[in-house]
């Protein structure tokens, strides 16, 4: 079974879709599904299940997803192997390879492999097609190190705190830092010793700003939804990929 023949495709908007041919899928729904996934796996939504999560629960992990790493250089976190394991379980079947392919194939028209394409499209496209969607007033927030996407993380705003901050992402930032000099203490090449020089001064840059950011943070710091995006975006602002 594939996922556009004889199942009702369930998209991000909540909609329903059915075709017969996997050729006649338009690219905006391969994008919400790919929507829709990323909500699963930042627990906003629960597969198979209509409307929004209440519960911070993430199907993957059995814990709350509150933030999601999208690069996977430093820390082995792999954003196109959580995929296909979701479309394993979504569509109830082992081998979703052809799946993959049929989605990298929709995101871009070349020869690439379909980790290559899906890859590139969460790390250099979702968040504009996000932004786009919801008016530059988005749902999910972005952090990422640089240029370079050595190190780039999704938030959920409104399931975001102090702790997720203080600890959770502040350790990812410390612990890429430390793989990253290790790979090039080990590196006997002068070419990728001056690749893994770029890739510990965008680290390092982030881990600053983000040491910085948690530093300040005042003790009574929150997320209130019912203050408005505008005014909780300010909060974070100084950490966030800009809108």
């Amino acid at each position: 079974m594939r996922f556009s023949k004889d199942l009702p495709l369930k998209v991000y908007c909540g909609e329903f879709y059915q075709e017969s041919e996997q050729k006649k899928l338009p690219k905006f729904l391969i994008k919400n599904l790919l929507s829709y996934f990323i909500g699963v796996q930042l627990s906003r939504y629960k597969m198979h299940k209509d409307g929004l999560s209440l519960a911070k629960y993430s199907w993957s992990t059995g814990k709350t997803n509150i933030y999601l790493e999208l690069t996977s250089k430093l820390t082995g976190h792999n954003i196109y192997n959580r995929l296909e394991v979701f479309l394993q379980k979504y569509l109830n079947k082992k081998d979703v390879a052809a799946d993959l392919d049929f989605i990298g194939n929709k995101l871009y028209d070349d020869t690439r492999s379909s980790q290559s394409k899906i890859q590139q499209y969460f790390l250099e496209e979702f968040y504009k097609d996000h932004l786009k969607k919801y008016q530059n007033k988005p749902i999910y927030l972005a952090i990422q190190s640089g240029p370079r996407n050595t190190l780039s993380f999704l938030f959920a705003l409104h399931r975001s705190n102090k702790d997720m901050f203080k600890t959770e992402l502040l350790d990812k930032v410390i612990e890429a830092l430390t793989k990253v000099r290790n790979l090039k203490q080990n590196e006997s090449s002068s070419l990728k010793q001056v690749f893994w020089d770029a890739e510990e001064n965008e680290v390092l840059a982030l881990l600053t700003k983000v040491s910085n950011f948690v530093r300040n943070l005042p003790d009574d710091f929150r997320i209130n939804i019912d203050d408005g995006f505008t005014i909780n975006y300010e909060k974070l602002n100084e950490i966030l990929v800009a809108i």
